[in-house]
């Protein structure tokens, strides 16, 4: 059976790709409980945090859009990077991923093609680790450094801090709002008790 960790991995490879984590009918191959996920409280109840960081990240992938020029570069080649919309618009940011077993380290670099500007006044923030980071001017555009996990994820955000705040603003808004909408939705709902672990 699949692991809550198997499913944070699965949930980050998706979101790195701008792909919305998909949880369908599972055959009988011994991988899986031999049906569809949803049927089975104990998997999607000891998920529910994942959803929680994951899908709000998807959501704000999808809305910025992916860009086919990354324009940006990473001087460690076992980190992939990928971009999400466009600093005219206010809502760039960069997934970046590592399959490696060991953490990674790097530096993005985000070169001045990007339309960023001076570092100062913007605010770089990884939305799934909750942290801001440093950027730094550089003959080459401003440069950020990154240290991921083994198998790492995050969801770097690059925009003005009035931006910035806003966007938080608005995550949260939508997170309290599929909270409400959750809640309505599972009012009617029988809810078994779940077995002890």
């Amino acid at each position: 059976a699949y692991t809550h960790a198997d499913i944070e991995r699965y949930m980050q490879r998706c979101a790195a790709y701008g792909v919305f984590p998909g949880f369908f009918d599972w055959y009988t191959s011994g991988t899986g409980p031999g049906s569809s996920y949803w049927v089975h409280p104990e998997y999607y109840n000891r998920d529910r945090d994942l959803f929680r960081k994951y899908l709000p990240v998807c959501r704000w992938i999808a809305a910025a859009g992916w860009e086919p020029l990354t324009l940006a570069t990473c001087d460690n080649p076992r980190v992939y990077v990928e971009r999400w919309g466009r600093a005219s618009d206010d809502n760039l940011a960069f997934t970046v991923l590592s399959e490696s077993a060991d953490g990674e380290r790097g530096t993005l670099v985000l070169p001045p093609a990007l339309g960023l500007g001076a570092a100062a006044g913007l605010v770089a923030f990884d939305q799934v680790s909750g942290r801001r980071l440093e950027l730094t001017a550089a003959a080459d555009g401003l440069t950020l450094p990154l240290a991921l996990e083994p198998g790492g994820f995050a969801l770097i955000q690059v925009m003005p801090r009035r931006a910035f705040i806003a966007s938080q603003a608005r995550l949260m808004r939508d997170v309290i709002a599929a909270g409400r909408q959750q809640l309505e939705v599972d009012s009617g709902r029988h809810r078994p008790a779940l077995p002890r672990m």
